[in-house]
């Protein structure tokens, strides 16, 4: 599967289940659910490429106990990814 399409998958299987999630879990389902064939190393590499473009963003795990969606810049700093809305335009 070419770079694009791969990009485009992650982006239709998080628009499907549309919660936040940190990379392990998300590899994980992308290889259960959708049969996803890259490494976990390229999944970070297309997902910093989302967060670049707006389709994806990187989010505070412990803002989510208070039902909080908090953006982390840091690229270091843990966190979960989240589609957002421009990503969901891209899947519709």
């Amino acid at each position: 599967m070419p770079k694009p399409e791969a990009k485009a998958l992650v982006l239709e299987f998080m628009a499907e289940y549309d919660v936040p999630m940190p990379p392990t879990v998300l590899y994980r389902s992308l290889r259960l659910k959708k049969n996803f064939t890259y490494s976990d190393e390229t999944l970070l590499n297309y997902l910093g490429e989302l967060v670049d473009s707006d389709a994806v963003l990187r989010v505070d795990p412990a803002a989510l106990e208070n039902r909080e969606i908090v953006p982390v810049s840091d690229a270091d700093t843990r966190c979960y990814y989240v589609i957002t809305d421009t990503g969901r335009e891209r899947v519709a």
